[in-house]
Order: structure tokens, then C-alpha cells, then sequence
């Protein structure tokens, strides 16, 4: 009985042939068994390489740090356990060693990085150099990685062994590929999409364990089912063009090119792609499955074991496939459409990145599936050649996006790319590919920008620096105000709003008696920093993650110039926090794009215990929230993380004047100061203009800006966000629409709902104060949707109920002004009222004259 071409028995002189009942089970007990480790295998990279960067930090050069020790762990393996595996007479029950040492080591890890981690950042400091940070970084994903990725590495060669005693040497290759790259991306989406949110991180690391475990189970299982091999006569090699101990060379070069066009694929997808955890998970389920299809069409099809068209067909197919790679760049830039939601969104980002990176990573499977086939029937070791394809994928990630990508931007890495595949791919078949090749290069020069995004309307390009982990752009807009984003996609700030985002640090500053030292951790433009030099004897630390924002901040000037108390770091906020010791007196976490990939971990449980550690008795600490990005469980959870630190803490509204972008900041430490120290705290010239232009001009507007207690918002603080357990990681990307379409009414009813009393502190003056401010944005909110009487009378009651509340007669003043030549009658009554409501307010009366005056002339 057979089951297949790759089931006869070609090679019975080498092979005890298995009988006929043991055949077919353990065929597809290594299906499965493949399927699952690659599944695990996968799923422990995702969640190892998340829970060393909490540690180790997110900066670009640590980032690659953990990742090539990572591969080369399994290089290592690979090469280290090849003659052990190749000469092993039941290579299966070696394979079900090696899943149980991983499964094992999943378990170890749980409690060991976490102490690794911690002790790192004695090691690293709160200020590493590049190469300080690669060196820990790589030393301590080594340290705590190193015995599962060695046995990660082996286990395709075991499997190879195994699978071998059931057909032809080199003709299951394929087959073995593609299943456990196919394992490996089911455990992708899986991970991504279920069990991380279902079980966090450590729990995930349990469960690939207990995967790990049945993967062993069933190669045990194989490995007493099957007959032992063996001794093997050594098999001639193939009539191909290559010789023996050549194919390593092309599996290095097929491993070098293939991580190389990932990492540069993610980096220019970026601002087509969300940001968010999903869309990288999106580009490595589809790099995953294209290079399982690739791997398993060239096996089904036979192609590997045929020399002459082969190799003819194999340059004709890498040729076409980069071809399309350049053709889906551009076409992509159409795949917008399809509806609305994090579903459809993802299927967009799925179509582009399909398009991108499917047809290269379909080849570069096909390519492994060639090359390693040949090796195999050439007799050299399967293990070393792995050996050689993951080494090279070990170095390409730190060549292309550390040094490449940076060096020659966006296109000349492309070219260059380009032309190092097409040197290879002409090396194997020349004949066949220098038509393939010369549309490639005619498509690629069709492409005007390979960034793949367009100048947003009366918008103008100030500065574009495309950096190894972001592209940082300034753009000027038709009424000369600049703004920051982060790969077209996160607005860090501008000019336009500084006003307001000199609130982010005049707020909290105010709220201490006496400031000596500060920390704020994101700068953007670095205005709000720059407020905070207005503050005299104030000496500040500013930590920013990318490189390239803080030398685009010099575009923002002379609103964000910096005073000589202030300095700037280029580094990770959690690890500088962690890893210093001198308290401040006020610490300031400005806005984190809450969906963005990595910004969880800066609303931490953890991350604000190492805050608290960092300041000072009777210091005040705020963490801004960015109301309109957070649906209500993310913001439930982030808010219920911060009290199980800070317990006292109160909830402050950054400005009443928009409803369009509210900020609502959790501040602890506020209770020493009071809105009548405000003259004796605010005595410096220069402090009370910049203090003006933000719209404080008394202590009771910065009082007005108190809304209650913070313990409102947690809504019983059933969930927390921790660094296992990063809900927001998962839910703001999720239901990001939701927040847009609700953050409104959410907030007007969380203000009605914590007017404060004059038991509260401010008394009754206080009281009326805020009751105006929840008045005035109700009618804000009716303006916004088009009801303009009922937006007009609740003006006039803000108006009414406090005298200290001036929003409401601005607001009101601006509306006749704007009506003065289309609606005079309107914007005479507009002005009159006025006049009487606040008669020691002469503007109204005024602009009344002015509007009188001009009626008579005309």
C-alpha cells in the first residue's frame, strides 16, 4: 500500500522499509506533529521577543539585538545537533527530546527573563549608546533564550530525518516546509488574535509549552511506530550545476534577501498599515502562508528533482515575483476601500500587504524547498545548510534596517535589493530571467515614490527623515503652522495647538508648590517641554524614544525653544525610569498613541510603580490620556492600573475650549495647592504671559479644570492593564471606531456625573465654575451637531452661572463677529446681550458701536 509519490520505496537498501500498517499514521502523525511545533515555535518568538523589549527597551538597535540572537540561537542549534541528528538511528524520538526541551525552557522562561530582564538594566543604564544597548540587548536574549532556540533550530532537521524514512531523499522537503510554516503561521494569528488576550503573556508561554509537549508526544509516538534507519551509503550528488557543500551558499543567500525584504516591506508599509500589534502580525501571516504556498506547489509540482527546467523555471519564478512585489507597491495605494471597522481595516492591510510581500516570500519558498532539496540528495547534513539559511536571516534584519535603509532611504534600498536578487537569480538561469529582470527595473522606475502615500491637501513637505524603525515627517500648512507625524499615521503635535500643549506641562507644574526637578516622558515637538522652562529655578529631563523626532524639533522653533535647565534624552521612557535612582518633584507622561504597537506598556501597572519609585516626597505625577483615542475598556483598564499605585489620585480636563481632541490627565499630589495661591505661586513675568497665552489667567481656571475623583472612570477596575497582561495592546486597536463615534457623549456624561461640591475644596465658587464649564460643552456638542438654537441657549446659561468662566462670552463674541455681514440682526442681539451679561467686559459694547456705525454709513 502506498500513499504518494514521495511513499515508494526508491532507496530499500538504505531504509528498512516501515510495514504497510505503520506507513500511513505516523505520515500524518508528522504532519501534525510539524503543523503544531511550528505553531508554538512561533507563538514563543512573538511572546519572548514582547517580554524582552518591556525589559531591554524599544529602541530600534535593541530591538534587532533581540531578534538576531534569537536566530542565531537557532543557528546554532541547527549546526551544533546536525551530525547528532544525521547519524541518530530513530531520528524521531530526537525530535520529541528537542520539543520537550523546548516546551521545557518555555516554562523556565516565565520566571527567568523577568528576573534577567530586571537585572539588566543595572547593566544597561538609563542612557545606553547604541552599541551598549545591542550588546545587552543580544547578551541577555542569549542568556534567556539560548537552550529553547538551539532546540528550535535542530528540530527541522530531525523532522527531515524522519520524514525521510517514509520517500525519496530530497522529495519531502517541500512537504516538511511548508507544514510547519503553515504551523507557524496558524500560530501567528492564533497568538495575535486570541490567546495573548485570552491568557496574557505567561500564560501564552505555558500553553506553546503544553504544544511543545504534544508535538513530542507524537513524534515518540513516530519514532516507536517507524523502523530504524540504517547506515546509509552516501547517495550521488544530482547532475545540476552545483557541486557538494555549495547549496549552504544559496540557502544563506535565499535567508539574507528574504528577512531583508520583510524588514524593508514593514518599514515602507508603515504608513499604509495601522501602527497597531495586528498589522504586524498581518505582515508575518501573510510572509508565512506565501512561503508555505511556495514551498508546497514546488514540491507538489516535482520541480526540485529536475536540473534543467528547473533551474529555468525557478529564476523565471523569483524574477516574476519581484516584479509583482514593485507592481503591488503600486498598486496597493488603491486598496483603501471596503468599508469601515477594525475588520475591514484589517482585510485592506491583509490585500496590500498580499500584494507587497505574497509573491516575494512565495518564491523565497520555493527557493528554500529548491535548494535544500538538492542538499539533501547531495548527502550533505540538512542541519547545516538550515544552519546556514537562518545565520544569514540572523545578520539581514541589523544589515537592511540598521545601516541600508537609513544610508540610501526609501528607493535605494529597493534598488538594492533588487539588484542583489536579480544578480542571484541570473547566476541560476540566465537564459530565462533578463526579460523577467528588465520589467522589474521598467516597473520599479515607473514608481514616482516608493513611501506609497500622498501630500495631504494644502499641505507642504518641510522634512521627511525615514529612520530605521519610523519615517518622521514635519509638514507647514496654507496658514503657516506645522505639525509632526510618525510615518503618516500618529500626529505628535504642532504649532497650530501649543497653547494647549503648553497646558501638558503648566497643569501638573502648577499643581507643586515649589518644582525643583521634572521628568516628561514624549516630547513630539517638544513644545510642552518648552513650557515647562517658563517655570523659574525649574530643571527638567525630556525622554524621547525617536531619534529622529527629537532632530525634528528644531522645526518647531522659536515656540519650542529650550531653556538652559531643560536636557534631552534620546531613550526608552520605561527603561529610564526603571534604571535611575534621583527623584523628581514632578513627573509628566504626555499622550501615547494608545493603539500604536508598544505603547501599552506605557500604561502599565508595572511601569507606574517604577514612576512612583521615581518621585519625590510630595511630588506630583500625571499621566495624560488621550479621551478621544480610548474606548471605554481600554480606558478602564488604564485608569484602573494607575490606581492600584496612585489611589488619591484626581481626574483633570486639560481644556474646556474643544470637544474635538479632549485630554483628560490622572494627576496624584494636586491637594497642596489651592486657586487662591495662585498670586503668590505665579510671580515671574515671563511664566504669567506663557501662562496667558494657554488660557490661565487665575487660579480658578486652573482649578476649573478638576472634574473629580479619577476613581470614577475605572468603573469597578475588574481589569488592569499590566505588562502580562496589556489589555490596551489589544483593545484600542480593536475598537479604535468605537472610540471615535462615542468619546464624546462619554465625556459629557462622566462631567455631569462628577460636578464637584463645594466640599470638594474651592467652595461654592468652585462649584458654579465647573457647572458652567459642563454647560458651555453641552452646547458645544449641540453646535457640533447642527443645533444652533439649542447650542445658543445653553451659551447663555454657561454665561449666567459663573462669572469666572469667560469661555462661554468668547465663544459667543466670535459667533456675532462671524455673522456681523451675513446676519447683522443676529449678531446685534449677540452683542447687546453681552453688553449686559458682562458689562465689565467692554469688547462687546465695542464691537456694538463699530456694528452701529458702519449700519449708519451704509
Amino acid at each position: 500500500m502506498t500513499a504518494g509519490p514521495f511513499h515508494e520505496s526508491c532507496f530499500q537498501d538504505t531504509v528498512k522499509a516501515p510495514t504497510a500498517v505503520s506507513l500511513i499514521p505516523h505520515r500524518w502523525a508528522l504532519h501534525a506533529a510539524a503543523l503544531l511545533s511550528g505553531a508554538c515555535s512561533l507563538g514563543l518568538q512573538l511572546t519572548w521577543t514582547r517580554r524582552a523589549a518591556v525589559h531591554l527597551g524599544h529602541e530600534f538597535p535593541a530591538t534587532l539585538a533581540v531578534l538576531t540572537a534569537f536566530f542565531a540561537g537557532m543557528a546554532m542549534g541547527a549546526w551544533g545537533l546536525s551530525n547528532v541528528i544525521r547519524r541518530a538511528r530513530r531520528p524521531a524520538i530526537w525530535g520529541a527530546v528537542l520539543e520537550g526541551v523546548m516546551g521545557l525552557w518555555a516554562v523556565v522562561t516565565i520566571p527567568w527573563l523577568e528576573w534577567l530582564g530586571a537585572a539588566s538594566l543595572s547593566w544597561s543604564g538609563s542612557e545606553p549608546g547604541p552599541g551598549g544597548s545591542v550588546l545587552v540587548a543580544a547578551g541577555v536574549t542569549l542568556a534567556a533564550l539560548l537552550p529553547g532556540t538551539v532546540a528550535m533550530g535542530a528540530t527541522f532537521s530531525a523532522f527531515e530525518r524522519a520524514w525521510a524514512t517514509d520517500g525519496r531523499p530530497g522529495e519531502h522537503v517541500g512537504w516538511l516546509y511548508a507544514w510547519n510554516t503553515a504551523g507557524a503561521m496558524f500560530g501567528a494569528m492564533a497568538v495575535l488574535l486570541w490567546i495573548q488576550p485570552l491568557l496574557g503573556m505567561k500564560g501564552t508561554t505555558a500553553a506553546c509549552a503544553i504544544g511543545h509537549g504534544l508535538a513530542g508526544g507524537l513524534l515518540f509516538w513516530v519514532g516507536k511506530r517507524s523502523a530504524p534507519i540504517e547506515e546509509r551509503r552516501k547517495i550521488a550528488p544530482t547532475n545540476g550545476p552545483e557541486r557538494t557543500g555549495t547549496f549552504g551558499g544559496w540557502l544563506a543567500l535565499g535567508g539574507f534577501l528574504g528577512m531583508g525584504v520583510e524588514v524593508v516591506a514593514i518599514r515602507l508599509l508603515a504608513p499604509f498599515l495601522g501602527g497597531t500589534v495586528f498589522s504586524q502580525g498581518m505582515v508575518l501571516v501573510v510572509w508565512l502562508g506565501a512561503t508555505a504556498a511556495g514551498a508546497a506547489i514546488w514540491n507538489a509540482r516535482g520541480w526540485g528533482g529536475r536540473s534543467g527546467p528547473a533551474w529555468a523555471w525557478l529564476g523565471t519564478v523569483v524574477a516574476g515575483a519581484w516584479t509583482l512585489n514593485f507592481a503591488g507597491r503600486w498598486l496597493a495605494d488603491g486598496s483603501g476601500a471596503g468599508g469601515v471597522g477594525f475588520t475591514a481595516g484589517l482585510l485592506r492591510e491583509a490585500l496590500a500587504v498580499s500584494l507587497v510581500v505574497g509573491p516575494v516570500a512565495a518564491a523565497g519558498g520555493a527557493w528554500f524547498t529548491h535548494w535544500m532539496g538538492h542538499a539533501v540528495r547531495a548527502g550533505e547534513p540538512s542541519g547545516r545548510a538550515v544552519a546556514m539559511n537562518l545565520a544569514a536571516a540572523a545578520v539581514a534584519p541589523a544589515v537592511w534596517g540598521a545601516f541600508v535603509f537609513p544610508a540610501c532611504g526609501e528607493r535605494g534600498t529597493w534598488w538594492l535589493l533588487l539588484l542583489c536578487g536579480g544578480v542571484a537569480v541570473v547566476m541560476a538561469s540566465p537564459r530565462w530571467t533578463v526579460a523577467g529582470w528588465a520589467l522589474g527595473v521598467a516597473v520599479l522606475g515607473m514608481i514616482p515614490d516608493l513611501r506609497m502615500d500622498a501630500v495631504p491637501p494644502g499641505a507642504r513637505l518641510v522634512r521627511h527623515r525615514a529612520g530605521a524603525s519610523d519615517t518622521v515627517d514635519v509638514w507647514e500648512w496654507a496658514d503657516g503652522s506645522r505639525t509632526l507625524s510618525v510615518n503618516r499615521r500618529f500626529t505628535m503635535g504642532g504649532t497650530a495647538s501649543a497653547p494647549a500643549a503648553a497646558r501638558h506641562a503648566h497643569v501638573p507644574l502648577l499643581l507643586h508648590p515649589a518644582p525643583r526637578r521634572a521628568l516628561f516622558l514624549g516630547l513630539g515637538t517638544g513644545i510642552s517641554f518648552a513650557a515647562a522652562g517658563r517655570h523659574p529655578g525649574l530643571h527638567a529631563d525630556g525622554v524621547e524614544l525617536v531619534p529622529e523626532v527629537v532632530e525634528a524639533m528644531r522645526e518647531f522653533a522659536p515656540v519650542n525653544a529650550l531653556g538652559p535647565g531643560l536636557r534631552v534624552i534620546t531613550a526608552d521612557a520605561r527603561r529610564h525610569v526603571r534604571s535611575g535612582a534621583d527623584p523628581y518633584d514632578v513627573i509628566v507622561a504626555d499622550l501615547f498613541h494608545p493603539d500604536r504597537d508598544g505603547a501599552a506598556w506605557l500604561y502599565t501597572e508595572e511601569h507606574f510603580r517604577a514612576m512612583r519609585g521615581r518621585l519625590a516626597d510630595g511630588g506630583v505625577i500625571c499621566q495624560w490620556l488621550p479621551w478621544f483615542q480610548l474606548d471605554a475598556r481600554s480606558r478602564e483598564a488604564v485608569v484602573t492600573a494607575w490606581l492600584r499605585v496612585f489611589p488619591d489620585s484626581d481626574a483633570w480636563l486639560l481644556r474646556w475650549t474643544t470637544l474635538d481632541t479632549p485630554v483628560v490627565g490622572l494627576i496624584h499630589g494636586a491637594g497642596r495647592v489651592r486657586p487662591e495661591d495662585w498670586n503668590g505661586r505665579v510671580v515671574d513675568a515671563g511664566l504669567r504671559e506663557s501662562l496667558r497665552r494657554s488660557g490661565l489667567t487665575d487660579g480658578w481656571q486652573l482649578w476649573g479644570c478638576r472634574v473629580g475623583r479619577a476613581a470614577t472612570l475605572a468603573a469597578g477596575g475588574k481589569v488592569s492593564n499590566t505588562d502580562d497582561r496589556p489589555f490596551v495592546l489589544w483593545s484600542a486597536a480593536r475598537h479604535s471606531d468605537e472610540a471615535r463615534r462615542r468619546f464624546r457623549g462619554e465625556l459629557l456624561s462622566w462631567l455631569e456625573a462628577e460636578t464637584p461640591s463645594s466640599g470638594d475644596g474651592g467652595g461654592e465658587r468652585l462649584t458654579r465654575l465647573c457647572e458652567a464649564r459642563n454647560t458651555y460643552l453641552n452646547g458645544l456638542a449641540r453646535e457640533i451637531d447642527g443645533d444652533r438654537a439649542g447650542a445658543e441657549t445653553l451659551l447663555w446659561k454657561s454665561l449666567e452661572q459663573s462669572a469666572d468662566f469667560p469661555t462661554a462670552y468668547s465663544h459667543l463674541l466670535g459667533a456675532a463677529m462671524a455673522s456681523a455681514k451675513t446676519d447683522p440682526n443676529r449678531s446685534r442681539r449677540l452683542l447687546e446681550g453681552l453688553s449686559k451679561a458682562r458689562p465689565d467686559q467692554p469688547v462687546a459694547g465695542e464691537l456694538l458701536k463699530k456694528l452701529e456705525n458702519g449700519a449708519r454709513r451704509e
